[in-house]
């Protein structure tokens, strides 16, 4: 997420230097100072707001590339010559001097801080060490221990799985510690065929660690359990910035039900709860690229990380036609392996249908209280109409 979307939404020089100062001293094993007052005394820290991330005055080259290669490339074509250009030029010491501005101290001094980058995201602050090549995950102050509870069950102390393992916690769950891969997101991985290749490999990879967990379930009683969820933020939406949507929440999320409750059963399973191009990691080289973020983990319908991928939902814009498209023909541009069978529109309806009200609960339960209204109204905006289905 780039620093001007998160400074909607909060006081990121604020919110980062809160999480450095509480979680540091436990990395480092020593007595640290982070100040929000940039003529404090300490080691200078510069916002690079255009590169969307913290570094000292002159980072190390591991630093400089890793910010350059994730700013320069982009999917979007007619914006991709410019972005190439000013990513080269912002990437270069002095471009990472003139694009950037005095933010914060630390006392006493990081070593290697020249090989170190601070990256904040919705909910953690992110630091690579490209010199120990490790990387740190940690966790904001508004957000209770249990956020890391998903990611930590996957992949601290479990069996191996198309993610980088997690090899230390902090003693509170509120940090976490990780191989540092040298790669990059796949919408920054230059080449669409290579892409596609990287968004196939990894889909197949979570296809295999999903495979076996599926059960049966009665399809009224876990619908009927999702809709009290919606029902209970819809009725204290009064003493939420969920107001505006919730006779609307609730009527829309009727309506899915009714359809839900005709398929007698259900599958669950194991599914990742995020699945998106943002969150697969593509190693330079010849490496398998990996899955990341795995905070939403959890049991959900079977169709619902094929949906999230192939409806490409976490866009809302054109969902509204993309869906109208599976409906009607069955099939998804990418994520047709994690779907199962559903050869007619009616079963394709009543999945997604499904998949509806997952998706509600996952912004409801997912996504802070500042995120959640503008994120879910666009959402539902975009949603078709299901009233034509059995």
């Amino acid at each position: 997420m780039r620093l001007s979307e998160l400074s909607a939404r909060e006081d990121v020089q604020s919110a980062t230097c809160e999480t450095l100062q509480r979680h540091l001293p436990s990395i480092l094993g020593a007595s640290i100072s982070v100040v929000g007052d940039p003529s404090a005394p300490g080691q200078e820290w510069r916002e690079n707001r255009l590169l969307s991330a913290y570094h000292v005055g002159v980072p190390g080259n591991a630093v400089a590339r890793h910010l350059r290669d994730e700013f320069r490339v982009t999917p979007r074509r007619f914006r991709a010559p410019a972005q190439f250009v000013v990513g080269t030029l912002a990437g270069t010491r002095a471009g990472l001097l003139l694009t950037s501005k005095p933010a914060f101290r630390i006392y006493p001094p990081i070593g290697d801080a020249a090989s170190w980058a601070i990256v904040p995201g919705n909910r953690r602050v992110r630091l690579f060490d490209f010199a120990a090549m490790r990387s740190y995950s940690l966790l904001k102050e508004r957000y209770s221990a249990s956020t890391n509870d998903a990611e930590l069950s996957v992949r601290y102390r479990a069996p191996p799985g198309p993610f980088p393992p997690i090899v230390r916690v902090g003693p509170d769950r509120r940090w976490f510690e990780e191989p540092l891969i040298d790669g990059r997101s796949l919408p920054r991985v230059a080449g669409a065929a290579r892409r596609r290749n990287a968004l196939q490999k990894a889909t197949a990879a979570l296809a295999q660690w999903r495979a076996g967990s599926v059960r049966s379930v009665d399809a009224t009683a876990y619908s009927s359990k999702l809709l009290r969820i919606i029902r209970e933020a819809a009725s204290n939406s009064h003493r939420s910035a969920l107001e505006p949507l919730g006779p609307r929440l609730l009527e829309m999320s009727e309506l899915w039900n009714s359809l839900v409750s005709r398929s007698g059963e259900v599958s669950l399973m194991r599914t990742h709860g995020d699945f998106q191009p943002g969150n697969v990691l593509v190693p330079r080289g010849e490496g398998r690229p990996l899955i990341i973020d795995w905070e939403y983990e959890g049991e959900r319908s079977q169709v619902f990380d094929g949906l999230t991928l192939g409806l490409s939902t976490r866009s809302p814009t054109g969902l509204r036609q993309r869906t109208q498209n599976w409906l009607v023909n069955g099939k998804l541009v990418v994520g047709n392996e994690l779907l199962p069978a559903l050869p007619s529109p009616t079963e394709r309806a009543r999945a997604f249908a499904l998949f509806l009200l997952e998706e509600v609960v996952w912004y409801i339960e997912g996504l802070g209280e500042s995120e959640r209204p503008s994120a879910l109204v666009s959402f539902l905006d975009q949603c078709p109409p299901l009233q034509g289905y059995s």
